[in-house]
């Protein structure tokens, strides 16, 4: 993972500009009804390596509340972070710090998430949009979409989905920073935010590890464990997902038996690319690229971190957290 990381850290100098993430497909399923509810009390996870972005913030300080909160949107008057507790296995503590147009003074509220199920990754695609994938009972995967619904008076930047799903090839979209009402209101002055949740799949065929999601809103990439290794598409613009299907299979990338992470990036409009990275010795990497953004995989790169710097150094966006402008 130091690779990825160098990399990232690399490519986040080199590029001034960015965007966004992600995608993938699967084969069989169990699920159970689709389930709506809002999250008003508290959840567990580690924020995925996967979310549209500009630029590639520089180490996120530690919050107000005592643990290391890794930024997921920053612009220069709002700030939305994810703080994740080892030791709090089912809670994520969602920070929102904002910058008053009137004082200039900063001010914080933190918000406390908790689900039934342990969460092992969120990938988020603007501020108020995040997937979260995780494990019931260590055995059935959970996969959720959370909307964050700003009140009157707060800063929220949505990003628009693409309309027609993979059936057209999307153009980019960024976020979109406003005042809910168009006048700003201290925390103290206006209702609490809320969180809806949309379950996306709920089975045990895939043992899921990580997770992306499309920068078009379209789908998301789920990389398999063991038992089902591969990555998988889970298409979710429609109102019902159908069930994951296998994007790339280890008979096309022997390597994904030893993945241990997927990252995805914002190459060009019509370009999306994903990093797989390894658990071995050997310092290969793959590089999964979507030339037309039709939402399949046309081409994979599998090379050393050198090589695939030296082919990819100007082109390729990776980073962790939406930035606007």
């Amino acid at each position: 993972m130091f690779y990825v990381y160098l990399f990232l850290a690399v490519i986040g100098a080199l590029v001034a500009a960015g965007c966004s993430l992600q995608a993938t497909s699967g084969a069989r399923r169990s699920r159970g009804g689709r389930m709506r509810s809002a999250l008003s009390l508290p959840v567990a996870v580690a924020l995925a390596a996967c979310s549209s972005s500009l630029e590639l913030e520089a180490a996120s300080p530690t919050s107000a509340d005592g643990g290391d909160a890794q930024s997921f949107f920053v612009s220069d008057e709002f700030v939305r972070r994810i703080l994740v507790r080892p030791d709090e296995p089912r809670r994520v503590y969602v920070t929102t710090r904002e910058r008053s147009p009137f004082t200039g003074e900063w001010n914080q509220e933190v918000k406390s998430l908790s689900t039934t199920y342990v969460v092992s990754m969120v990938s988020t695609r603007s501020s108020d949009e995040m997937y979260v994938l995780g494990r019931l009972r260590g055995e059935i995967d959970v996969v959720e979409k959370w909307v964050y619904e700003a009140p009157i008076g707060a800063y929220a930047a949505s990003r628009p989905t693409s309309p027609e799903g993979c059936a057209a090839h999307a153009a980019e979209t960024s976020s979109n920073l406003v005042v809910v009402g168009g006048t700003f209101l201290p925390f103290a002055q206006r209702d609490q935010p809320g969180i809806t949740r949309t379950e996306l799949y709920r089975g045990s065929d895939f043992d899921f590890r990580y997770l992306c999601i499309d920068p078009d809103g379209r789908f998301l990439f789920l990389l398999g464990g063991d038992e089902a290794p591969g990555i998988y598409r889970l298409d979710v613009h429609e109102e019902d997902p159908p069930a994951p299907e296998l994007a790339v299979s280890v008979e096309t990338l022997p390597e994904l038996i030893d993945a241990s992470g997927l990252t995805g990036t914002l190459d060009s409009v019509h370009t999306r690319a994903w990093w797989v990275d390894y658990d071995n010795a050997d310092d290969v990497y793959s590089v999964l690229l979507d030339t037309d953004n039709d939402c399949d995989i046309d081409h994979i790169v599998t090379d050393t971190y050198a090589g695939i710097y030296s082919r990819f150094n100007e082109t390729l966006r990776f980073s962790y957290l939406d930035r606007w402008p």
